[in-house]
């Protein structure tokens, strides 16, 4: 509880805009923050809306909202980075959403965590197709027609790796949110502009690795499918897949129904295909972004594992041998 109020206090001071509480009591049996009570819709909300029945002069505001708060967020990023210790980014909550989650509480053996509880010896259900992790982790990957050079495992592995608390502060620390995705943001109405206000700064810091501070925003709010994430259910409904197996991989293809389909058969078009909503690593590595004003991105590049990025359905999938740890 009190990290919380802490978290929140420090963003403000950075100039970040947090919503805060209006009383705290710390007394031992009695610890509770008070807020202010809100009728703001989250900033998801919002945009969820805005999806499904489009307002030109809604969206502008939005726009504007979010490109005022992205401005403020790249002035702090750059107002704050510093060099930081391996000690000092360990110290810092941001890792529980990233490393954490890959191994066991305590013993830290790897795999372990969500990894472990979520995937490892779980069965998964495809359209048409299911498959014990232990196949689907190490099948090379095929989806919408695209072949991937790494398999899961390896990915994960990767991750395991380069997400490790101590390798990142190698790019310095600022002070974030860490978790600032759009169901963390409350939408303010104003007469003239609209205001984005984080709330829920439970891994928020000074000394948040750069590389990793908006990460997790990113992937809500640019790659992840909102439904998948908010609406699983209406997910559903909006999306239909399909699954096969051969010869050692595993392809995936998925398309939108309903109204995204309904539009390109208006236009005379066939029905779209979503696409991959990741890509495996290279290069210069997948990009930290955040819209800015004007539509322009921003974008931080994360270092990869030393890996050549994939050349698309021509390249030829990576075989992996099976690692004790995985079987």
């Amino acid at each position: 509880m009190r990290g919380e109020y802490y978290r929140a206090d420090l963003l403000a001071e950075a100039g970040l805009p947090v919503d805060r509480p209006i009383r705290v009591s710390s007394l031992p049996g009695e610890q509770i923050l008070i807020y202010r009570r809100r009728s703001d819709p989250r900033f998801s909300d919002l945009l969820r809306g805005l999806d499904l029945a489009p307002d030109a002069a809604a969206m502008a505001r939005a726009l504007e909202a979010e490109g005022v708060l992205n401005d403020r967020l790249l002035a702090v990023a750059q107002e704050s980075l510093h060099p930081i210790t391996p000690t000092q980014s360990q110290a810092e909550p941001i890792h529980r959403l990233f490393h954490e989650r890959l191994v066991e509480p305590g013993s830290r053996a790897y795999p372990g965590g969500r990894l472990s509880g979520f995937y490892v010896g779980k069965d998964f259900e495809l359209p048409g197709l299911t498959l014990p992790w232990e196949v689907l982790a190490h099948a090379p990957l095929v989806i919408d027609g695209m072949a991937y050079d790494r398999t899961l495992a390896q990915l994960f592995d990767e991750a395991h790796a380069r997400l490790a608390p101590e390798r990142l502060a190698d790019a310095g620390g600022i002070t974030a949110h860490g978790d600032a995705h759009n169901a963390n943001v409350w939408y303010e109405r104003g007469a003239e502009a609209d205001r984005l206000v984080f709330f829920d700064p439970a891994f928020a810091g000074s000394h948040v690795p750069s590389l990793l501070a908006e990460v997790k925003s990113t992937f809500h709010n640019i790659l992840a499918h909102p439904l998948w994430l908010y609406d699983p259910e209406g997910g559903g409904a909006a999306l239909a897949g399909h699954g096969a197996a051969s010869g050692g991989r595993a392809a995936s293809g998925q398309r939108l129904a309903a109204r995204r389909a309904a539009r390109g058969a208006s236009r005379g078009e066939g029905p779209a295909v979503l696409a991959p909503v990741a890509r495996p690593s290279g290069g210069e590595g997948p990009a930290a972004a955040r819209l800015g004003r004007g539509g322009a991105a921003r974008a931080l590049p994360l270092p990869d594992a030393g890996h050549e990025p994939a050349r698309g359905a021509g390249r030829r999938a990576a075989h992996a041998r099976l690692p004790r740890r995985w079987g």
